[in-house]
């Protein structure tokens, strides 16, 4: 008996321990990430969701430990939300709708263009190359709480392809891109390089700002418009009222003729070769993956991630750590404190891993 009594206290410390060890890494993560719960009920309900989480992340890196998986993951200012919020606040691609049987009318003209595909190749892809060591990345930013990844895509390309061309590195203003660029029916084929044999004549512009867009939109605005810099046109977390001025414009109407499509769509091999020969590429991937969001550094994959792609990056470089383990080198748009200081490294030549080579172009300049 006096065993059975000394068995449920030992239980009862135990539990009443880790609930109190739970409570304090809670009140940890409140203060680090400043999580302001006013309501009991509210701060209970996202402490739930942490929880989830806490669990998960301790499981998984007694894995990376193990050496079962190649990356690790962490609590982060994500950590609290649920799967609907992270989709509705920190992602935001949306896929351009093509539309082929277009007809123009009379007096509308569609100008035909050569295919950029054709253009010689190098006859050597190195093994490993990174666009941060020519000083062509600008520094990673922040999307917050907008649903703007397609903006913090468009404006780190254009920013990295107009230093190529002119050895000037400008912030381009994703803000400007949030309030100004808005949704419609082009008819340019000038603007779009499709391979051959396709019949592109016109796409839908996408472009919500904080509900959401396609970097390819974007770069469709900067060649119909002008686009200022961050100092000039700052970004504010929320969609305004667009403030376009026709001065001090660092990237004017005209500089974009539009953008390139990285064919074939889905191969990796012709991905790398756009990276090296052409610069940091734009792409859309899955990102709602838990172990994606909590991710903390190494090359991440996951069986969960093949799918239907919602959020937009920059693909700045690839290299590997040796047989199988092939990488590519990613900006993201949710602040330096996520992942390895703002990037991350997506497993390369692992089936398109989380889509990343499906939907990828670069603005031409």
């Amino acid at each position: 008996m006096r065993l059975y009594i000394l068995s449920i206290l030992l239980l009862s410390f135990f539990i009443s321990l880790a609930y109190s060890q739970n409570n304090d890494e809670w009140e940890k993560f409140k203060k680090k990430h400043k999580k302001l719960n006013t309501r009991p009920d509210f701060d209970a309900f996202r402490k739930n969701v942490w929880k989830e989480n806490f669990i998960r992340v301790q499981k998984h890196n007694q894995d990376f430990e193990k050496g079962k998986v190649d990356y690790k993951i962490e609590l982060n200012s994500f950590s609290d939300w649920t799967d609907t919020e992270f989709k509705m606040l920190s992602t935001g691609f949306i896929p351009n709708d093509k539309v082929s049987e277009y007809v123009p009318a009379e007096d509308e003209e569609i100008i035909e263009t050569i295919d950029d595909n054709e253009a010689t190749k190098p006859t050597v892809i190195p093994a490993a190359f990174d666009w941060r060591t020519r000083n062509a990345i600008t520094p990673v930013r922040n999307q917050l709480t907008c649903n703007s990844c397609w903006a913090f895509a468009a404006a780190a390309a254009l920013e990295s392809f107009n230093f190529r061309k002119t050895g000037k590195m400008v912030e381009f203003s994703e803000q400007n891109l949030i309030d100004c660029a808005k949704s419609g029916l082009f008819v340019d084929r000038a603007a779009i390089v499709e391979p051959k044999g396709t019949n592109i004549k016109a796409f839908q512009y996408t472009a919500s700002g904080c509900n959401g867009g396609n970097f390819n939109s974007a770069f469709m605005f900067a060649k119909y418009n002008s686009v200022k810099d961050t100092k000039t046109y700052p970004f504010v977390n929320k969609q305004q009222t667009c403030k376009f001025s026709a001065s001090y414009n660092y990237l004017t109407s005209g500089t974009t003729p539009g953008f390139v499509h990285v064919w074939p769509r889905g191969n990796e091999t012709a991905l790398v070769e756009a990276i090296f020969t052409k610069g940091p590429i734009a792409a859309a991937m899955y990102s709602s993956d838990p172990t994606f969001i909590s991710y903390a550094g190494g090359i991440y994959s996951s069986p969960n991630c093949n799918k239907v792609a919602d959020h937009s990056v920059l693909i700045v470089g690839y290299g590997s750590e040796g047989p199988g383990k092939d990488f590519y080198i990613v900006k993201n748009s949710w602040g330096t404190d996520w992942g390895e200081k703002g990037y991350f490294r997506l497993a390369r030549n692992k089936n398109n891993m989380c889509s990343i080579a499906s939907f990828t172009s670069y603005p031409l300049l």
